[in-house]
This record gives structure tokens, sequence and C-alpha cells, in this order.
């Protein structure tokens, strides 16, 4: 009796090498998770681009969150900005036609190459996009954002947008979550806009947009800043030592007033009886004169 329990116990007893094999694969599962962080000979690159902190989120979810078209990755994907992503694929077409610069091989290429500068000036890592998709939704955001800025600059009219949208993609591209980092977007830009000058370009669309105004670049505004909207905030003219960023920021991407906070602000409202057209809207000494819209509810 007293060999079957000595046996009973031993059997409960886990083997020596089995604990030992138990150690080995927590090590090795360990340093296997540990070395993607670790890549030898690789210059540091500091995260730049980062969410608004849940803190100064909560309650206005919509004041950082694009309302037409997500850049980079923390919007990318949500149900109401993925009409635009068709359009990304006609503006990267234009690219293919308008430019010899680079081949849609060399795109790929570019694409691939960049994919983990990217993601590490991120604050987030991002895994949940496959290698092969944060690469093209990375280069496919640029090549959209530059040539959007082209053809706002040399024909407005040539846009696929209406005047509205194109004032609302504007504002999205001042959001802090919607931005591609400096770095990134210099290296495409040298290798697919080589006879052109970002920062210029950039000053040139959003004076013209009169969403932020005033603006007016120094020597090494644009290499010393982390992305676009750092960099139009360097060039603010108006800019004081009272006015913080994001009041800046705040007063530029301030969306239309509703007709309640209209009214509330002593704007008073007077239909045109016939209108040529839906955008006959003109605001005289304090009143507001708008064609009636007709709804079948």
């Amino acid at each position: 009796m007293a060999i079957m329990e000595e046996n009973s116990e031993s059997s409960q007893q886990p083997k020596a090498e089995n604990v030992k094999i138990t150690i080995d694969d927590q090590f090795q599962s360990m340093k296997n998770k540990f070395s993607q962080y670790i890549v030898k000979d690789q210059k540091p690159v500091v995260a730049c681009n980062y969410r608004v902190p849940d803190n100064l989120r909560k309650g206005h979810e919509d004041v950082y969150t694009p309302s037409v078209v997500s850049i980079g990755p923390i919007h990318y994907g949500k149900p109401h900005l993925q009409a635009m992503e068709r359009s990304k694929c006609m503006f990267l077409a234009w690219y293919t036609k308008r430019s010899s610069a680079l081949s849609l091989d060399d795109i790929v290429q570019v694409a691939i190459d960049i994919e983990e500068e990217a993601r590490m000036s991120y604050l987030e890592r991002f895994d949940n996009f496959s290698s092969q998709d944060f690469s093209e939704m990375i280069v496919l955001d640029f090549v959209f954002l530059i040539e959007f800025l082209f053809k706002f600059e040399v024909d407005m009219d040539e846009m696929p947008f209406e005047r509205t949208t194109i004032n609302d993609m504007f504002q999205d591209m001042l959001l802090l979550e919607n931005q591609l980092p400096q770095k990134l977007v210099m290296h495409l830009f040298h290798m697919l806009y080589k006879e052109h000058n970002l920062g210029d370009l950039i000053l040139k669309c959003f004076n013209k947009s009169g969403i932020a105004k005033s603006l007016n670049a120094s020597p090494g505004d644009w290499n010393s800043a982390t992305d676009m909207l750092d960099f139009l905030v360097m060039c603010h003219d108006c800019k004081t030592e009272s006015t913080s960023n994001i009041e800046i920021v705040q007063k530029w991407t301030k969306r239309t007033q509703s007709a309640t906070e209209l009214q509330e602000a002593g704007v008073k409202f007077s239909k045109v009886e016939k209108a040529d057209f839906l955008f006959n809207i003109k605001f005289v000494d304090g009143i507001l004169q708008m064609p009636v819209i007709e709804l079948d509810i």
C-alpha cells in the first residue's frame, strides 16, 4: 500500500526535463517578442504622431475625428470615411498619368521600403495592419494629399468635389490624429515630386482656401516641423506668446455654426422667394438671406 501511494505521488510530480522544456519555451517566446523591437544598426526614430489623450477627447469626439477623409492609420477604415477611399485611387491614377518621375512598380517598392520607418513614427504599432496594407495606405494617402493640393492650387474647378466638401477636407487635414510624419512625407516627396517645393505648395493652398490665413514660412520651418499641422502652426503670423498652438488650430478647424447658434448670436433669417440656384445665399446687415428648401417627409 505504501508503495502504491509512493508511485501515485511520483506520478503527480512534474519531471525535471518537462520543467526545463517549459522554461526554455517561455524564454524563447519572450526573446522572440523582444527581438521585434530591437533592430541592429537602426537609427532611433522618435514617435511624433499619436492620438489625442482620452481626457481631452471625452465629450468632444467630433472635434478630433475627420468628417470626410482619413490621413494615416488612426482613423483608417471608419465607415463614414469609406467614400473618400475610392477617390484616393483616382488621385493615384492621375499621378501616374501626369508624372514620369516614378513608375507604378517604383511606387509599390517605395511603399515596401518605408513601412518600418512609418510604423515607428507613430506611438502605436498598428499591428492590426498587415505589412502590405500599412504600406499601401501610407503611399496612397500621401499621393492623394499632394495631388489634392496640386489640383487645388492650379485649378479648383477640376476638383471632383463640391466646395463645401473641399473645405471639410482642408479642415480634416488640420486634425492632430490625421497627419503623416514629416520625415516620411519629405522622403516620398523628393522621390515623387523632385521639381517642386512642398512647403510653398502647402502655404499657397491653405492661404487660398481661407481656412488658415496669414501664413508665411521662415527658412527651416518645414525641416524642423513634425508634420503638416505643426508646420502650419509655425507659419502663423498672428501667433503671439499668449496664443497657444491649440487655440490656433481650434480657430482653423471650427465648423460652420448651426442655425440655432446663429440665431442665438443675433443673426436674422430671410427667405429668397425666387433663387436661380440653391447656394444663392447673402448676408447683409445681420440678415442671412437664403432660398427655401422643401423636403418631402
